[in-house]
């Protein structure tokens, strides 16, 4: 048969042969170095991207908010000259809705005709109420029956079992 020799050797070179090429495979399904770093790189591109477009929205906002604040600042400046100016010209015959408005500083500081006209307007409710129609914020099986009608449809209910 064959020498013991020839086997070593042959299960020698096969063992070495299966290694190389099991080492080839792993490079090649494994993932690069330079594949990792590029995914890293434009991870860290990404992250800077969307750090610059937070930031950019905020000032956005920012600039949006005092633009409001200067056209309010305009509109009441407007608001203010036309009242004098009708205040002015009609003299008493201008009504008491022409008033000039004050200032943000003294805005705040609202008269109490002013608070009760406010409290009269309510937003619509265009949502349901907070609590139930028991008033206890829980549910009712009873809410809506007559104590009749409900122990009618008990008894139905209670007659169609019995008949199964």
């Amino acid at each position: 048969m064959y020498s013991l020799e020839l086997l070593l050797t042959v299960g020698l070179a096969a063992t070495i042969i299966g290694l190389a090429i099991g080492f080839v495979i792993a490079q090649r399904l494994a993932p690069s170095q330079t594949s990792q770093r590029q995914l890293e790189t434009h991870l860290t591109e990404m992250q800077e991207q969307q750090e610059n477009y937070q930031h950019e929205v905020s000032e956005h906002f920012v600039e949006t908010a005092d633009l409001l604040n200067q056209l309010t600042s305009s509109y009441r400046n407007v608001h203010n000259h036309l009242a004098k100016g009708a205040q002015q010209l009609a003299g008493d015959h201008v009504s008491d809705s022409l008033k000039t408005l004050a200032d943000d500083s003294t805005s705040t500081n609202a008269t109490n005709s002013e608070l009760d006209l406010a409290a009269d307007i309510m937003p619509p409710l265009d949502y349901a109420p907070k609590t139930a129609p028991n008033q206890t914020g829980m549910l009712n099986e009873e809410f809506g029956l007559d104590k009749e009608k409900r122990q009618e449809q008990l008894d139905v209910i209670i007659a169609s079992e019995d008949r199964m």
